[in-house]
């Protein structure tokens, strides 16, 4: 079985799983079945996504992958999408008409319990990776392990979604931060999320918020004198923009 065949054939078992969950896929371009699926529930949108498939090779002939999950909330994302293709590198969406919940960025990402998993499925746990054979018995195997995950994990989070007061508890009760992988929400956007979190949770430290963003500033138009982080330079802006938006409420 070849990576193109192993790709399609797990793309679309995953897409029937995920649509026995009451989930939509969204096709790639070219109308092709892609690896991402996604529902709406209210004011958010749920995405449940394949990994990148990894191969280990002809002789070990097993694939690895995993399975991601995100949350958008709209009444997040709203106030500073309009700006994204500004202050990023690129844009995987061209237009917003074209593909509505893929081109809603992720509020933040949730995940499956591995150890659970791995207490069902060990022969199917090779590190943080799912692993399965090359084959049709793999692929197989790999259903079953999905299916596990969506009805056992992803499920829970879309009857059970992260509130805007949890979100601005993690980031918000401190003025400084630390490292992002530290906190809840997304990187991608981090900035931005945080003080628009702070602001519809009324949080009293919401202009000290900003400001200690805005001493960051010099550093982004420093960077953004490398070629290829040309768009940093365009962060203050944006930043003062969904700042005005906030002020508003």
């Amino acid at each position: 079985m070849n990576r193109d065949i192993l790709d399609e054939k797990v793309r679309f078992e995953f897409s029937k799983i995920c649509e026995n969950f009451g989930l939509k896929n969204i096709y790639t371009l070219d109308q092709k079945i892609g690896s991402t699926n996604f529902t709406e529930n209210g004011h958010h949108i749920f995405k449940f996504s394949l990994s990148q498939i990894i191969t280990t090779g002809v002789q070990k002939n097993r694939f690895e992958i995993n399975i991601l999950g995100s949350c958008s909330i709209k009444n997040v994302e709203t106030f500073w999408i309009e700006y994204k293709p500004l202050v990023s590198p690129k844009m995987l969406v061209k237009d917003l008409s074209e593909n509505e919940p893929l081109h809603y960025p992720a509020t933040y990402n949730f995940s499956y319990s591995l150890e659970r998993v791995l207490d069902k499925f060990p022969s199917n746990v090779n590190g943080k990776w799912l692993s399965f054979e090359i084959s049709e018995s793999g692929i197989a195997e790999f259903k079953e392990v999905a299916n596990f995950i969506i009805e056992n994990d992803y499920t829970d989070q879309i009857k059970n979604p992260l509130s805007i007061e949890k979100l601005d508890s993690d980031v918000n009760s401190t003025i400084e931060i630390g490292k992002l992988e530290n906190y809840l929400i997304h990187k991608d956007g981090f900035i931005y999320r945080r003080m628009i979190i702070a602001k519809l949770n009324k949080n009293q430290l919401f202009d000290e918020i900003c400001d200690y963003h805005r001493s960051a500033f010099p550093q982004y138009l420093e960077i953004a004198k490398q070629p290829g982080n040309e768009f940093l330079k365009n962060i203050p802006e944006v930043f003062e923009k969904v700042y005005a938006k906030l002020r508003g409420l």
